[in-house]
């Protein structure tokens, strides 16, 4: 009745977003992250990637991976 709302929600999304398709889907970045983007982004993280609760294997295999491998006691006792 008023137009084409602005973010798609109304059409599904294809499986990859092409060059030519003008449409958002509400998945795209906003201007201030083009301009301003997180300290880690250029590793692949988002912010959420901090705050997420891991379980201890997935930590000790991080810690492993990056050459601390701790002894048990020691990493129960950082952990």
């Amino acid at each position: 009745m008023f137009g084409v709302p602005t973010i798609r929600s109304d059409i599904q999304k294809k499986g990859m977003k092409s060059v030519g398709d003008p449409n958002n889907y509400g998945d795209e970045k906003p201007a201030v992250a083009l301009l301003f983007p997180e300290k880690f982004s250029h590793m692949g993280l988002v912010p959420e990637d901090f705050t997420l609760k891991r379980p201890k294997e997935e930590i000790k295999e991080i810690f492993e991976k990056i050459g601390f491998g701790y002894k048990i006691g020691k990493f129960l006792g950082i952990y």
